[in-house]
């Protein structure tokens, strides 16, 4: 909601169980979309979903609820960290900035 008018506007939809969450230095959204094992990155002014990896064992897919969730962190450099609940790990994805 914005803090000036109580407004609200969808960035994006039909994601797959969508948990960590960030932003890159160039205002791209950063996504761990967990339903999908990938995570993605979204232009919020048009809408445009990318995918920055794919079939990485983030977490459980339970659907939406308490969990144990995906962290997402965004680097100065681009660079994204996630972590994966399933492999114990943290993962690195390569300056994704445009």
């Amino acid at each position: 909601m914005s803090a000036r008018d109580g407004r609200w506007s969808e960035v994006a939809n039909g994601l797959g169980n969508p948990e960590g969450i960030d932003v890159l230095p160039d205002g791209r959204i950063v996504v761990a979309e967990v339903g999908n094992d990938r995570v993605i990155v979204i232009d919020p002014a048009s809408g445009e979903i990318e995918s920055a990896a794919e079939g990485l064992a983030l977490g459980f897919d339970d659907g939406p609820g308490p969990g144990l969730p995906v962290g997402v962190a965004a680097a100065a450099d681009g660079s994204i960290y996630v972590t994966s609940v399933l492999e114990n790990a943290i993962y690195r994805l390569r300056p994704l900035i445009h």
